[in-house]
């Protein structure tokens, strides 16, 4: 039996959820015509939610949800592209300041689910990689879809909570297959902290996209201790107990991130648990504008002598 892809299971819920929420309206450009987003949208007039094939103007369509949100009526607004949400920013950051003053948000919900243009080649306009601070600027809690078990947890809390929600899914793993893990464990639902693997006293903590190259890491690399293995699939991180308590049974700890940003909330909290925290991120040089393969390698080396 052929795997599930990563984009098939993501469309799967997509219409899950939103057929039991038939008073919401989804829209966007193309949502469901020609190739619906490559699949992501294909099949969303069977929910039986209002659907609106929109024009292509972000800002406007931004203002839409907003405004639907000062009136009671709950949306998501699916778009092409993690780029495109710059158009929005001053809607994202003074109109829900002003919605938030109003208390306009207390049973419906504004949902910008959107993709991260991170599968390489692109061009300028096409490699945005910054949820972190688009997250950190507007104050907006963001999530990021790596797997079957983050999906799951980010759909069924945060697809359809009432106020502003940000959700992404990676460019780079649409056509690959789902993945599932053998073993995981919620550890903080505030910050999608899942557990995915048990080891030794240092904690590997991927972050944004990066979980399959944590993955492969850790299979991969010979050290004379396993690495604990958890992923973090938000931004904008909340300090909170679960997480506090969980990050305190680690001597060490490597954060590793594909963004082009870094959620620094989580770091400073993580610097203040422990001293001992290595931080490893892209290290493309942001000005080669030129399409490049745009791909998050981790610093083997750079691990090899922090565990040491």
């Amino acid at each position: 039996m052929q795997s599930e892809t990563y984009i098939a299971f993501i469309n799967r819920l997509i219409n899950f959820y939103l057929s039991n929420k038939k008073n919401t309206i989804a829209y966007g450009q193309n949502i469901c015509t020609g190739s619906s987003f490559s699949g992501m949208t294909r099949d969303i007039l069977s929910t039986g939610c209002k659907v609106i094939n929109s024009q292509d103007s972000e800002n406007l369509l931004t203002g839409i949800g907003y405004g639907m949100l000062l009136n009671n009526q709950s949306s998501v607004y699916f778009l092409k592209q993690q780029d495109f949400l710059f158009l929005g920013l001053d809607h994202m950051v003074n109109s829900y300041n002003l919605i938030k003053l109003q208390k306009k948000f207390e049973k419906n919900f504004f949902t910008i689910f959107f993709i991260t243009v991170d599968s390489g080649f692109e061009g300028p306009q096409s490699r945005i990689n910054k949820l972190p601070s688009i997250s950190s600027l507007t104050n907006i809690k963001s999530y990021c879809i790596n797997n079957q078990h983050d999906a799951e947890v980010i759909f069924r809390n945060y697809f359809s909570t009432k106020g502003v929600n940000l959700i992404s899914i990676s460019q780079r793993m649409f056509k690959k297959a789902i993945i599932r893990s053998k073993y995981y464990k919620l550890v903080d639902k505030v910050n999608c902290l899942i557990e995915y693997s048990k080891g030794s006293s240092t904690l590997i903590l991927s972050t944004n996209f990066a979980f399959i190259q944590a993955v492969e890491f850790i299979n991969t690399i010979n050290l004379k201790e396993k690495l604990t293995h958890a992923h973090m699939s938000s931004h904008n991180f909340v300090k909170n107990k679960k997480s506090t308590n969980y990050f305190s049974k680690f001597k060490k700890i490597i954060v590793v991130n594909d963004a082009k940003s870094g959620d620094y909330k989580l770091l400073i909290s993580l610097f203040e648990i422990t001293k001992k925290l290595l931080y490893l991120e892209s290290s493309d040089d942001l000005n080669n504008l030129t399409p490049n393969q745009d791909k998050f390698a981790i610093d083997i080396n750079a691990i090899k002598k922090f565990k040491n």
